[in-house]
């Protein structure tokens, strides 16, 4: 017996028992289409889920021809409305603690003010330095690991480091990035930035915590609710992380996702060059990552499930309470919906055991050389002169999003019938050409370049409205431009508050420069408290502030008026802020790379994902205090004990502690113990930095491996098994 069998309150009024008191009319919402968990990617706060589940509840309400009111003007009870986030455009970017405070899902609010109705759950994870190695004393006041790589100020960073993003599941067994080319030459001394440093990180296995959470809380759906219909929306390491999670379930015998999509992943087929050079003999073979991808595809895609029929849930069919769709929702051929004020018919289709992958080859971190991932480049046809694509299960699908124009006409995502040939690279065109990307980045050394004449076969159906690719979401487009002949252009924007905190970390900011000192008038009484020396003013401008507020005094003149002219350098807060403004000339903005260009426009996810998720069931979802617990599942940073984490030092007044009601506690003392061990281990690791002992040592079974050190040797491809 499952947990499904309990009941639960669908909707309730109140009314006065009394005669003449009126009657009360309830209108029951229905059902909600699906369950969507989504999954960011390495050193990552989550920044595109406002947009995603924005653009995913319009575009279900759409697909399911659900509008915001009926016919008789009264609001819509079925109407999707996302959650609210906590953005840094609420207050400037201002907030001293950034991780703590940005990008916190509001799980009841909508933007608007009304109660949210959404469909996702947003997965969150990342790695924590053990607290013996992490650096809270340096003078711009950043927290660091022993590597000298920017840590929150609970000691942990969100999907982990930059540059150990994987191109294959096995590595995330293994070392972390060691930042040396050769093993002894620096690869950030050539091709560090400032916001995205190349030093050495630690091992990749919090990865693996994180796949074994996203398994479980799966699990615990597919406990309760066995029927629903649960999608995971992977981006970049997120789609890895994916993979990986369905491995586990599928050594738990525990049924899959209904529906999986992949966003600009870094997963390679490939044996790259410059991977080689970083690794040696360590490279994981083609032959070991195609046959991975295709073991788990192949179980996502096994025995899709047939309830509930799309038919038996379209309002013309379901009589009473149970139907997902408005009127025109008919769950098969022939559906209609209203989409920019028109009038649109369009065939549903089923996308249970399905999974698509979003790529584009604008994306200039998948296509670094060293990575070459599909979510560059797509499922070639061929691999190394054997077939490739057509190994893959049917239900694979693939749609580009590219800026390219050819004839002077974009590229329509979901205009053409499947299969379609596209042709990556045409002659005369170049891979990074209008991208604005320096010499030195075009280098092979650095960046792949797409093989020119190689199409790459489109095999997503149709969309009811095809839609344009659109990378301007943020930013300002500066080179060639928007009209540019190839279609392509540059996009710079002014750096996220995160972003220009690493970067004071790695010296945009040093204590004693003089570059941007400020000359304040200051009372005589403060400046000169201690006394008139430099030092003494210093002390007296420093005390009691945190470490990011204090400052460097160079002089200080006591004038007439009662006033000291102090002549300062600017506190780590202030350069933070400056580097966020973009600077008086633009001169601190950065170039996108477009690697979140997908995920962070919603109409990508209005147009596209919610027609590409699989819809059919969301119990989980509509059960209101179940659905609260998933989410607290499936945030790492969550207490389940209101006690504050170790170590941390958060400014109070700016985060909102956020600790589970009697009802989710409750069904967090009744969870299996299997998942409430998990749940802990990965509490106690957030806190302490120690990898749990359940973080296993044994590769399920469909991840397979091999060396192109053990394929010299003659060693066949291993299946699963222990990790030495």
């Amino acid at each position: 017996m499952n947990d499904a069998l309990r009941t639960r309150t669908i909707c309730t009024g109140q009314a006065i028992t009394m005669p003449g008191g009126g009657d009360v009319h309830l209108i029951a919402p229905p059902p909600k289409p699906c369950v969507t968990i989504v999954v960011h990617g390495v050193n990552d706060l989550a920044g595109c889920y406002e947009r995603i589940e924005r653009g995913l509840c319009e575009g279900l309400n759409e697909r399911l021809d659900m509008a915001p009111t009926l016919p008789n003007g009264v609001s819509n009870p079925g109407f999707l409305r996302p959650a609210s986030y906590s953005l840094p455009e609420d207050d400037e970017g201002k907030a001293s603690n950034p991780d703590a405070v940005y990008y916190r899902r509001k799980f009841a609010a909508a933007a608007n003010g009304t109660d949210a109705r959404s469909v996702v759950i947003p997965f969150y994870w990342g790695f924590r330095e053990e607290e013996r190695h992490i650096i809270k004393d340096a003078p711009h006041g950043e927290w660091m690991d022993r590597n000298r790589n920017r840590l929150d100020k609970a000691g942990t960073l969100e999907g982990g480091h930059f540059v150990n993003a994987t191109t294959n599941l096995p590595d995330m067994w293994g070392k972390g990035f060691n930042g040396k080319l050769f093993g002894f030459i620096s690869l950030d001394l050539f091709a560090g930035e400032l916001t995205h440093p190349l030093f050495s990180a630690p091992g990749r296995r919090y990865m693996v915590l994180a796949a074994m959470r996203l398994a479980m809380l799966i699990r615990i759906i597919r406990k309760r609710y066995p029927n629903d219909t649960v999608n995971v929306v992977g981006h970049s390491q997120g789609t890895l992380i994916t993979l990986l999670a369905h491995a586990f379930l599928n050594e738990d015998k525990v049924r899959p996702a209904d529906g999986v999509v992949m966003i600009n992943s870094p997963y390679s087929l490939c044996e790259p060059n410059m991977e080689k050079l970083q690794g040696f003999g360590a490279q994981q073979t083609a032959e070991a990552r195609l046959a991975t991808l295709d073991a788990i595809l192949k179980f996502i895609a096994a025995a899709p499930n047939p309830y509930p029929a799309l038919s038996s849930i379209a309002l013309k069919n379901c009589q009473g309470y149970g139907a997902i769709g408005g009127p025109g929702w008919s769950g098969g051929s022939a559906c209609e919906t209203t989409i920019d004020a028109k009038r649109i018919a369009f065939n549903e289709r089923d996308n249970r055991g399905s999974v698509y992958l979003y790529f584009t080859p604008q994306d200039q971190t998948v296509g670094l050389a060293n990575v070459q991932g599909i979510g560059w480049q797509g499922v070639d046809e061929q691999l190394y002169g054997k077939p490739l694509r057509r190994t893959l299960p049917l239900s694979f699908h693939q749609r580009i999003f590219t800026l390219r124009k050819r004839g002077g006409e974009k590229e329509l995502i979901g205009l053409h019938t499947p299969p379609h040939a596209y042709p990556l690279l045409l002659q005369g065109e170049d891979t990074w050409e209008d991208t604005g990307l320096p010499c030195l980045q075009r280098m092979s050394v650095a960046r792949a370049s797409l093989e020119q004449g190689k199409s790459v076969m489109l095999t997503a159906p149709l969309l009811p409205v095809p839609v344009e690719t659109n990378f301007d979401a943020d930013g300002t487009v500066v080179m060639p431009g928007a009209d540019s002949n190839s279609g392509v252009y540059q996009i710079k924007d002014k750096l996220a508050p995160i972003d220009a905190a690493i970067a004071i970390s790695n010296k945009a900011w040093t204590p004693e420069s003089t570059r941007h000192s400020r000359l304040e008038a200051i009372d005589e009484a403060v400046a000169f408290k201690h006394g008139r020396d430099i030092g003494s003013v210093q002390k007296a401008l420093n005390e009691g502030k945190e470490i990011s507020e204090t400052t460097h005094v160079f002089a200080a003149r006591a004038t007439d008026d009662g006033k000291v002219l102090v002549t300062r350098s600017e506190t780590p807060y202030e350069a933070r802020m400056r580097l966020q403004s973009g600077g008086k000339d633009k001169e601190h903005e950065e170039a996108l790379s477009f690697h979140s260009a997908i995920p962070n426009n919603p109409e990508h996810s209005r147009r596209v994902l919610a027609y590409d998720v699989a819809i059919g069931a969301g119990e989980s979802v509509d059960d209101v205090t179940f659905y609260a617990y998933l989410c607290r599942v499936a945030d790492w940073r969550l207490d389940w004990e209101n006690t504050k984490a170790k170590g941390r030092s958060q400014v109070d007044s700016e985060v909102d502690h956020d600790f589970p009601d009697e009802a989710v506690e409750m069904l967090y003392q009744k969870e299996e113990e299997k998942n409430r061990d998990l749940i802990d281990a990965t509490a106690r690791y957030r806190t302490t930095g120690t990898l749990p002992t359940t973080v296993v040592n044994n590769m399920p079974s469909l991840v397979f491996s091999q060396t192109l050190a053990e394929r010299k040797a003659g060693k066949p491809i291993g299946q699963g098994g222990e990790v030495i």
